[in-house]
């Protein structure tokens, strides 16, 4: 199987869930076989989590070459596990309704509920991966492909489109409005340009302050990120990352899960869903840029923060050349 196909396919269990949850809006049957769902889900996720951290407590045997452990830290699979037990929560009805009086969701409805069962997935199983040793996983010659990046931005397109109920609930109409997806004005467009460019000089900035105080850790992250990235080179795949990313990224949280979670909740998932940066300044950086995208999302359009992500990442991959080390 490609990388597209092998990629959209670990995604397909999740979207059947989204679906089911929007069909339980209106009949008890799929509400409580999307929560059935969620049950194995959070079962499966205690059952891999503690397999991992058993294995990892394990000595390893002899692998052959090439061969590579994903999670070799027992703390990885501690917490696929916990967020298999926090999983539940979202499953009794007084969480929801606590929950409901600090972000604006609604407790009795199937697919807030669902939607907060994935916000601790993503948060369980991104949090993992600060255990992942990206520099073995880079030099064993592990790269993302253009494929994969396509098949998550359709994965992530999908969430968002089915997530606020297309063909179930709303009309397309109905959920390019829900989604934010409007036609950009002249001024929208001048306006994403222009942010776009405050943001690279952030970056430029960032870049160079984290070099001179710690040029060791910005170069090994630096290492890590051009071998991954590393399909991305020169124009055509400055383009692919930054329309991949853009779409889907954008459609998802600042389109489908910001007007429910929130500003800072949305934009901390989103941040924790770039695990490769690891606990440094470049994620913190993701943070910051995530929130002013969240922010033109309520002023203006997702539409306007899509022009900006996906523009920002394709320039970004062309002055590589300007950033700071060897």
């Amino acid at each position: 199987m490609n990388n597209f196909g092998a990629t959209l396919l670990q995604f397909v269990p999740f979207l059947i869930i989204i679906v089911l949850a929007n069909m339980g809006e209106g009949a008890p049957l799929f509400r409580w076989l999307t929560y059935g769902a969620s049950i194995l889900m959070n079962l499966a996720l205690i059952l891999i989590g503690g397999v991992l951290a058993v294995l990892a407590l394990t000595p390893a045997p002899n692998l052959p070459a090439g061969v590579q452990v994903p999670f070799q830290n027992p703390g990885a699979g501690a917490i696929i596990l916990a967020a298999g037990l926090v999983g539940f929560l979202p499953l009794v009805p007084a969480v929801r309704r606590g929950l409901a009086r600090r972000i604006p969701i609604d407790p009795t409805h199937t697919v807030h509920t669902t939607a907060l069962v994935f916000a601790i997935y993503l948060v369980g199983l991104t949090s993992a991966q600060f255990f992942v040793d990206f520099r073995q996983l880079v030099a064993s010659g592990v790269v993302l492909t253009p494929g994969a990046a396509w098949a998550q931005s359709l994965a992530f397109i999908l969430f968002g489109v089915l997530g606020v109920g297309f063909g179930i609930r709303r009309s397309w109409s109905e959920t390019l409005g829900r989604l934010g997806l409007t036609r950009l004005t002249g001024r929208q467009v001048a306006l994403a340009l222009g942010i776009m460019l405050v943001l690279q000089l952030f970056d430029l900035a960032v870049s160079y302050a984290w070099f001179a105080v710690a040029p060791g850790s910005f170069q090994q992250l630096s290492d890590i990120t051009r071998g991954l990235f590393r399909r991305f080179a020169g124009p055509l795949g400055a383009v692919t990352l930054g329309l991949s990313a853009g779409l889907g990224e954008e459609i998802l949280f600042r389109g489908a899960v910001q007007p429910r979670f929130g500003l800072w909740l949305t934009t901390l998932l989103f941040a924790l869903g770039h695990a490769q940066y690891a606990i440094s300044p470049a994620l913190a950086e993701v943070f910051v840029i995530g929130l002013i995208l969240g922010i033109v999302r309520r002023r203006e359009n997702t539409s306007t923060a899509i022009l900006i992500h996906a523009t920002y990442n394709a320039l970004n991959v062309l002055m590589v050349p300007l950033a700071p080390g060897p």
